[in-house]
């Protein structure tokens, strides 16, 4: 039998682990918490000292396995891709539309990485007041497409990475000229910067580019 302060020292240690062990919240650590303390008391009668080292590598075990099944599931709350982020910060409705309208959403669905100058639906009203049309009128354009490219670059570019007069190649296969103080994108100006998703990043500003 293992002496009466072995048997505090034990005690204790379980009562830690069941208090901080990650899954003690989760309805799998509670099955796991409950089969510890099956292991742990017996007829109650204190585990011995030589099945301490079992329920510490038990316990990493578990701790392990917390991070892979959050992984697996999802748990920990991935990112979204370039389109649907742009769909949940809700200011994109124009863009969103477009998108579709063009058929560019399976493409910015994709890997990437990309970089996407996103302009505000104030910027698209901006834009249909200073052509004085209307916002089925611009989706029906032949254009469209190609004013649509002429936002998005190839590769992840950050805030951090732009230089000032730096050129850049958009999918349109034209170029954008970057400046900065403020950060302008030709004559745009970027009101957000690194708004990051899974496949890129977005940067929001106020005025639609046109090629």
């Amino acid at each position: 039998m293992p002496k009466k302060e072995d048997e505090f020292r034990l005690l204790f240690l379980f009562q830690f682990l069941y208090k901080f062990l990650p899954l003690k919240n989760n309805t799998h650590g509670g099955t796991y918490i409950s089969k510890l303390a099956d292991v742990f008391i017996k007829g109650g009668m204190v585990m011995k000292k030589k099945w301490l080292g079992v329920l510490m590598i038990l316990t990493m075990a578990l701790s392990f396995s917390t991070g892979a099944f959050a992984a697996e599931t999802g748990g920990g709350g991935g990112q979204k891709d370039i389109v649907d982020t742009a769909a949940a910060a809700g200011d994109f409705k124009i863009l969103a539309a477009a998108l579709e309208k063009a058929g560019l959403v399976s493409t910015l669905k994709e890997a990437g990485p990309y970089t996407v100058f996103a302009p505000t639906d104030q910027a698209f009203e901006k834009l249909l007041k200073d052509l004085n049309i209307t916002a089925e009128e611009l989706l029906n354009r032949e254009d469209l497409k190609d004013i649509l490219l002429y936002h998005v670059l190839s590769g992840k570019v950050l805030s951090s990475d732009l230089k000032d007069g730096m050129k850049a190649k958009t999918l349109a296969g034209k170029e954008v000229t970057i400046t900065l103080d403020p950060v302008k994108v030709n004559n745009s100006t970027v009101v957000k910067p690194d708004i990051e998703a899974s496949n890129g990043v977005i940067h929001v500003i106020d005025t639609v580019l046109i090629p």
